[in-house]
């Protein structure tokens, strides 16, 4: 794991979208989250169906997006790892509910990618996504006015408190506001499935 300061660094680098901190985050978290997630996996029925890879990829690029689009705070390495593995038991609970909910024929399971159902739903791997700049363009083009600006006081670093006393609003009603259209824009983005709330 990086020191304070180089934690601090990758942050503000994340925050900023830069790819060069996309790639660090991966490199240093994905074999933690991978290593977590099969785990998981060994111990479950959704071993033939479910890849620790492409859940990995899931649960950094839900990460991401949302990050960068200000919606959590994240001050500690310790505040990043329990979030990431929130977003993991989450995304692997959701799967189990899906599977029990088919009630699939364990010998005729098929794996996660070649599932038309799922297969929509996944996320390219996060270096790519925001190395190519596309997808903080495409979120900001389908938000309201009112969620942009959200958005756009987040992304220059301001708290939710400090956004509240500006808009004269709730700062929780504001930060629900903008996870609500996160939510909807990357379902529409097939980055989330509809009951994906993180």
């Amino acid at each position: 794991m990086p020191s304070e300061d180089t934690f601090s660094v990758l942050i503000r680098g994340l925050r900023a979208g830069d790819a060069s901190a996309v790639r660090e985050l991966v490199n240093q978290y994905e074999p933690y989250l991978r290593r977590t997630l099969r785990r998981r996996l060994a111990r479950s029925p959704l071993q033939a169906v479910a890849d620790s890879v492409d859940l990995c990829n899931s649960v950094l690029g839900a990460f991401l997006i949302r990050f960068v689009a200000g919606e959590y705070d994240v001050a500690t390495q310790e505040d990043l790892t329990k979030l990431l593995l929130g977003i993991a038991k989450k995304k692997f609970a959701k799967l189990c509910r899906r599977e029990a909910a088919q009630r699939r024929d364990r010998s005729q399971s098929v794996s996660l990618g070649s599932d038309p159902n799922i297969a929509d739903e996944r996320l390219e791997e996060p270096s790519v996504v925001l190395e190519r700049n596309e997808l903080l363009s495409q979120i900001q083009q389908r938000m309201a006015e009112s969620e942009l600006e959200l958005y756009q006081l987040r992304r220059e670093g301001y708290t939710w408190e400090e956004i509240a006393q500006r808009l004269d609003e709730p700062a929780a009603r504001l930060a629900k506001r903008l996870s609500r259209a996160l939510h909807e824009i990357c379902h529409s983005l097939k980055l989330e499935s509809s009951d994906d709330e993180l």
